[in-house]
């Protein structure tokens, strides 16, 4: 078996225009490239074809004044490793590979601003890891194509930085974190297949995810702690599912959308104010459910057109809350649940039905609050269950065979 290692060390002084250059080119099985730089504007090019090989480039060596460090690794065959460390300013990593049971890895610390990592794998059971650290206008680029891949990417103390991953293919999955004195962060997460898995994490404010999926059976999930922040979700396909959660903040949105059928989605906002939930879906047998834990001036919008569908929003210890639902079809049910204890005061609730054979039902505690359901069809049905003080309650029905029961303590 054929082994062949190649140690390059480059070592540049701080002159203003100093460079340095490497270029390694390797062809066969067990091959080890290891590159060391240190001064300004490194440059490193590694090149491998086969199998078992492996990459290892360190620039900067925790000199945050290191400045444009670049470095561009390919790799073509199985099983294949590269990895980049790279300290400084300006800094920007390569990385492809085209194969099966590949592994790239990259990290960008002790720098300023600036930096970029970019990432690309074909092929199947491939595994590709970005890090950056305290710096501010990061950026990371992951693509994948193939089955069972697995892409992770983390900002720490990044502000202004982004993250995007996108996946084609079976059996996939991304996971994303923007953590630490970070403000206006983004992630956007894309797949297109089936069984994919998309997991985005947020820890400070002026935050936003956008997650998008098209196909079967997908999941994903986004999470926010702070003020300001949106996760967006949208999914195509079938028997897909997607979830959010917000955690002790104020002013934060979820939008979820899906189209298509047997999908669900689930939206939850714990302890904040001026907080909104909004959920849609189209076509039939779907599921929406949405919470609202503790808080003030909170929103839920829920819209469902086609038949079979299911809605249910939940609001609990807050006052001047308010939810919205909509449906549009037949065999629809709604359910509006606001407060658990006598404090709960001045929420609303409205549901609109059209349709034939749809269910909606209302369930309020509290003082000043306000129901108000309309439905339009034949064989609807709506209930409403008011316990407390100074309540108020409208019930519409227009066409045939409608029941409604309106019961005040």
């Amino acid at each position: 078996m054929k082994k062949a290692i190649l140690i390059l060390a480059v070592f540049g002084t701080a002159f203003c225009y100093a460079q340095s250059v490497n270029n390694v080119t390797q062809t066969g099985v067990n091959n080890v490239a290891d590159a060391a730089q240190t001064g300004l504007n490194k440059y490193s090019y590694v090149v491998q074809e086969g199998d078992d090989n492996k990459v290892k480039v360190r620039q900067g060596f925790g000199d945050a004044a290191s400045i444009n460090e670049y470095s561009n690794v390919t790799q073509k065959g199985n099983k294949n490793t590269s990895e980049v460390v790279q300290d400084g300013t300006k800094d920007r990593v390569y990385q492809l590979q085209n194969g099966n049971e590949n592994t790239l890895d990259a990290k960008q610390a002790v720098g300023v601003s600036e930096n970029l990592i970019n990432q690309r794998q074909y092929g199947g059971k491939n595994n590709a890891t970005a890090l950056q650290e305290k710096s501010k206008r990061n950026k990371i680029y992951q693509y994948q194509r193939g089955t069972s891949n697995n892409a992770n990417a983390k900002q720490e103390k990044a502000t202004t930085s982004s993250i995007s991953q996108t996946q084609f293919g079976l059996s996939n999955e991304v996971y994303a974190l923007q953590s630490g004195e970070l403000e206006n962060g983004t992630i956007y997460q894309y797949q297109n297949g089936t069984k994919n898995r998309a997991y985005a994490k947020g820890y400070d404010d002026s935050h936003y995810i956008r997650q998008v999926q098209y196909g079967k059976y997908n999941y994903a999930f986004g999470h926010d702690t702070g003020i300001v922040n949106r996760i967006d979700q949208y999914q195509s396909g079938e028997r897909n599912n997607a979830g959010a959660y917000h955690f002790l903040g104020r002013r934060n949105n979820i939008v979820q959308n899906q189209i298509g059928n047997e999908n669900k989605a689930n939206g939850y906002q714990n302890r904040g104010s001026f907080n909104s939930i909004e959920q849609v879906q189209r076509v039939y047998k779907n599921k929406a459910e949405a919470n609202q834990v503790a808080g003030v001036s909170n929103k839920i919008k829920q819209l469902q057109s086609g038949s079979q569908n299911n809605v249910v929003g939940k609001q609990y210890f807050g006052r001047a809350n308010s939810i919205e639902q909509v449906q549009y079809g037949n065999l629809n049910i709604a359910r509006a649940i606001q407060g658990s204890d006598k404090l709960t005061a001045g929420t609303k609730a409205i549901q609109y039905q059209r349709g034939v054979r749809n269910v909606s039902s209302m369930t309020q505690d509290g003082i000043l609050n306000y129901g108000r359901s309309q439905q339009i069809g034949t064989a609807n049905s709506h209930s409403l269950l008011q316990n407390g003080n100074l309540l108020s309650s409208t019930s519409i029905q227009t066409g045939t065979g409608n029941v409604a029961i309106i019961s005040m303590f």
